[in-house]
């Protein structure tokens, strides 16, 4: 099965991903007036204890934590008992569980190639609006 999958997402990859930014009419990311050689040598470093009395830090660290608990938490650790209880069998469910990780592998290709052309703040956002809205629906 993942031989399978893998042989469909790799065409897919390869058709889609690109291996830079100048693949797609960009300057790679700190490039500016400095130039290439001025972003390789940057190598400022934000300690943990400086980041931490951000409201940003905080604002992902939280959503981070909620994003693993309902993962792991919840999905992950009642779902083939759920759907047991639903008349699922343990094949159905793994099969399931196996669906859902693969839409994960597609979600995160998109997820990169959407970062490259929209904002990562604003697509965050529609991401976790989009997964509590489902938890709402699942309950």
């Amino acid at each position: 099965m993942a031989l399978l999958l893998g042989g469909a997402v790799l065409p897919l990859c390869l058709v889609l991903l690109r291996s830079g930014p100048a693949d797609i009419g960009l300057k790679p990311a700190g490039v500016g007036a400095g130039g290439a050689s001025a972003a390789l040598a940057d190598t400022r470093v934000t300690p943990l204890s400086q980041a931490a009395r951000t409201t940003e830090f905080w604002l992902l660290a939280g959503s981070f934590f909620i994003c693993g608990f309902t993962t792991i938490g919840l999905v992950g650790f009642h779902f083939i008992p759920h759907t047991g209880e639903h008349g699922f069998s343990r094949t159905q469910a793994s099969g399931i569980v196996t669906l859902m990780g693969s839409m994960n592998i597609v979600g995160t290709l998109a997820s990169g190639w959407l970062t490259d052309r929209y904002s990562p703040r604003r697509l965050l956002a529609m991401y976790y609006f989009l997964r509590a809205s489902s938890l709402l629906v699942l309950r």
